[in-house]
């Protein structure tokens, strides 16, 4: 798997020294950068060291190996200058193996197919209507992601058709890199904290052929971008990402937050700086319901704008219950047992509510998940008693 990584990360830096020739106002395809799955856009776009879910298909395609369910969901953004997007995107595990003792190779399909449009209008200079133009612009992606341990790389290639004015297609191709390594024990506001995850990606997109047509050819709008994400509290991440578009002189920073609160609901915010014509500040929330062993999150995204309308975003998932994979099931569940043991109540809900999403019927996981709750309400209580009585001590 690492030999196949450096291969990838030399690829990538090979067919950075290409992309280098695009100018400014000479690329094509640039709405395939529009970050359109909602989780991503309320993080500030900062997703390449995130790309857990249906959103690594845009950010990060080597987050397909770190998945284990057949996922599919849809989006809606609500665009500037009225532009509509849809996409439909899916995610399939082809297969797993074990390679050692507690180290299983993942492999995942990833697909996606996405939809600008709307009808602008052209005015003259005192308001007169000149002209309406059409835009329907669509790009059909597939991918494959593959996990290893710490390890996980992807590939894609999209279609991409783009019809404004002229129409213009072209094949594009994205690569991406993974890796996740883990906290040693430290000390922080008087609590121990151990096995925080920190990971590192990078990601090369809209590398490719020429967007051909009849307005002329013109290279794809390439980016190379680095990120990485921390948690360094239970159920929180900290995510920052930058990106060097290879279309104009400019370097992107983008930063992002996310918390879940007891596993349910996700606040997320995210600011995107340096290298954006209009920055732009970012909230949304998420909504997660298991049912049936299957798992369905709703998210929503807002960016107000100052010049542009607002940008809206609604994305619905639903991940269901891996099949044939008993021992990652019960590769996190023992990972639950260790952050159990350690005093980690809340990741270990986490590991575990992993583990029943692979195998809904594991009935060890499900009994840990109460009793870990219990725990967390108990430790509350005596909490909540000391500082009551420090309080009448000191009156």
């Amino acid at each position: 798997m690492r030999n196949i990584v450096i291969i990838i990360i030399c690829f990538i830096l090979f067919m950075y020294s290409f992309a280098q020739n695009a100018q400014t106002g000479t690329t094509a395809a640039a709405f395939t950068k529009i970050g359109i799955g909602s989780r991503m856009m309320s993080m500030g776009e900062a997703y390449t060291a995130v790309s857990d879910d249906l959103n690594a298909l845009y950010a990060n395609v080597a987050g397909l190996g770190m998945q284990h369910n057949f996922a599919i969901g849809i989006s809606h953004l609500d665009w500037i200058a009225g532009l509509k997007y849809e996409s439909l995107n899916a995610s399939h595990p082809i297969y797993f193996h074990k390679e050692q003792k507690d180290r299983i190779a993942n492999h995942v399909l990833g697909y996606s197919i996405n939809y600008l449009h709307d009808r602008v209008n052209s005015y003259g200079e005192w308001g007169d209507h000149i002209d309406t133009v059409s835009v329907n612009n669509v790009f059909i992606l597939a991918g494959y992601g593959w996990g290893y341990h710490e390890w996980s790389g992807g590939l894609s290639t999209k279609f991409i058709s783009e019809n404004f004015g002229s129409s213009q297609q072209a094949l594009g191709f994205d690569a991406g890199v993974m890796w996740t390594t883990h906290l040693k024990p430290y000390t922080l506001f008087g609590q121990t904290w151990s096995g925080r995850p920190i990971t590192l990606g990078a990601n090369l997109a809209n590398f490719g052929t020429k967007a051909h047509g009849t307005g002329g050819a013109y290279p794809l709008a390439t980016e190379l971008s680095f990120g990485f994400s921390g948690q360094f509290f239970p159920l929180y991440t900290i995510a920052l990402d930058i990106a060097k578009p290879f279309d104009y002189n400019r370097v992107k920073i983008n930063i992002g937050m996310e918390y879940w609160l007891r596993g349910f609901i996700a606040l997320r915010m995210g600011y995107r700086f340096f290298g954006y014509e209009i920055d732009g500040f970012t909230v949304g929330i998420g909504m997660k319901h298991q049912f049936a062993g299957k798992t369905v999150q709703l998210d929503i995204a807002f960016m107000p704008q100052s010049v542009f309308n607002n940008v809206n975003n609604i994305s619905l998932q639903m991940r269901f219950p891996g099949q044939g994979s008993p021992e990652l099931a019960n590769l996190w569940y023992y990972k639950g047992i260790q952050q159990f043991v350690d005093a980690n109540y809340e990741e270990a809900i986490v590991c575990w509510n992993k583990c029943l999403e692979i195998n809904p019927l594991h009935e060890l996981a499900a009994q840990k998940i109460d009793e870990a709750r219990q725990l967390i309400k108990m430790s509350e209580i005596e909490n909540n008693i000391d500082i009551k009585m420090k309080e009448g001590g000191t009156k």
